[in-house]
């Protein structure tokens, strides 16, 4: 339904009925005000004629940009590439893995144990992922210029928790900010708490009651995205801590596609100063 509506109304339009829809307000283009409304006047504007961006949102080509920057160590280890999941050789990958569709948000599958793992059931999946265009469904366009590929990446290790947790740098205008830590996640869902670059915490989200200790990497992660930042209005570098160092799990260019429902209202209002458009 959502590509239908896309076909027929356009991304404008669709923008402003999804804001509608999870935000309950009304979508402000001429003069966006806050974070949210900024970040789908960036996502429209911006994103889809900037070529570093859509090279950044490819989660295989995006080893290109952090070549270019001299950051190719920040990178997740590639096992290997496909443009659909015939082509996997099975045998050949490791006993732990993760596969992702490269030209979207949330087109993971986890393996921690090849030799229980459905390949038959991760296969279907993967190729139905690669015929879609994610693009179209919540109006993010930059994506739908990516070719989509499956991809296979190592399997990651927290230096310090039994699970993953991101450490999501927020940058604007050059300028690292301040960090969401995301941490429990489970399908949708996850806890979000915020800190500023002091590391303070800070009151921007509806669930924000775990407190975290600074990772010892966190100045060497605060320095990357800097680098990284320098290029872009907005970014935002997402950190794994893991036991490998410090790698990115991706850029993000629209935070939930500019529809955050879990931030407080003022915090919207308060970030979304953060942010100059030109």
């Amino acid at each position: 339904m959502q590509v239908v509506a896309f076909n027929l109304f356009g991304p404008v339009t669709m923008s402003k009925v999804y804001f509608r829809i999870v935000l309950k307000q009304k979508l402000n283009l001429e003069h966006p005000n806050t974070f949210n409304e900024k970040i789908q006047w960036y996502k429209l504007n911006y994103c889809p004629y900037n070529e570093d961006i859509i090279l950044c949102s490819d989660k295989l080509r995006i080893r290109e940009y952090l070549e270019r920057k001299q950051l190719s160590k920040y990178a997740i280890p590639l096992i290997g590439f496909w443009d659909n999941a015939e082509e996997i050789n099975w045998e050949s990958l490791p006993k732990q893995f993760v596969l992702k569709a490269n030209h979207g948000c949330a087109y993971n599958i986890i393996c921690t144990n090849k030799d229980v793992f459905d390949k038959k059931k991760a296969t279907k999946l993967l190729n139905r992922w690669i015929k879609e265009d994610f693009g179209r469904f919540n109006a993010e366009i930059h994506y739908s210029k990516i070719k989509p590929q499956i991809i296979c990446e190592r399997f990651l290790q927290d230096k310090n928790s039994t699970c993953l947790i991101d450490y999501k740098i927020h940058c604007f205008n050059g300028k690292p900010k301040f960090v969401l830590i995301c941490s429990d996640r489970e399908g949708n869902k996850a806890d979000f708490d915020y800190y500023d670059l002091n590391w303070k915490k800070l009151n921007y989200s509806t669930t924000h009651e775990k407190s975290f200790e600074k990772p010892a990497a966190f100045d060497e992660m605060i320095h990357v995205a800097e680098r990284i930042a320098a290029d872009f209005p907005f970014v935002r570098v997402d950190f794994y801590n893991t036991v490998d160092g410090p790698l990115i799990g991706e850029l993000t260019f629209v935070p939930a596609g500019g529809l955050d429902d879990t931030l407080l209202k003022d915090a919207d209002i308060e970030i979304g100063k953060l942010l100059y458009l030109k």
